[in-house]
């Protein structure tokens, strides 16, 4: 904890672990849906997850570590705080959601990439 605002910093590559967690636990979910749809579909599908995951995860994960500023990122529960203190920098809670955001798209698009091979769509 720091000892002037009693709060725990939130740490780079803990909030990249935490993303990539959430990635993991979404490829069951994107498996299901693969599995659901059929022909056609089912290789649209996972072609599109895959792209969308890559590239927005990169996008994201760039975007909110060059907006990372060490020790004075925030967590989404402390918004009101920040409010009520009369900060209005919401890329102190922004940076941290973009970094967990981009880990999640880069765990899940190779793995859609993956099943899209597998379902008979083109490498």
């Amino acid at each position: 904890m720091t000892e002037e605002s009693g709060r725990i910093p939130l740490r780079f590559w803990g909030v990249l672990g935490r993303g990539a967690l959430y990635g993991l636990a979404a490829v069951p979910v994107t498996a299901l849906v693969a599995y659901v749809l059929r022909g056609e579909q089912r290789i649209s599908f996972l072609l599109v997850a895959s792209g969308a995951g890559l590239l927005g995860g990169a996008i994201c994960l760039a975007l909110g570590g060059f907006l990372w500023i060490p020790g004075e990122a925030r967590r989404w529960r402390e918004w009101r705080a920040l409010l009520s203190e009369g900060q209005y920098e919401g890329l102190t809670v922004l940076a941290p959601t973009m970094v967990r955001v981009g880990a999640v798209g880069l765990v899940l698009g190779p793995f859609a990439y993956g099943l899209h091979g597998l379902a008979g769509g083109p490498w």
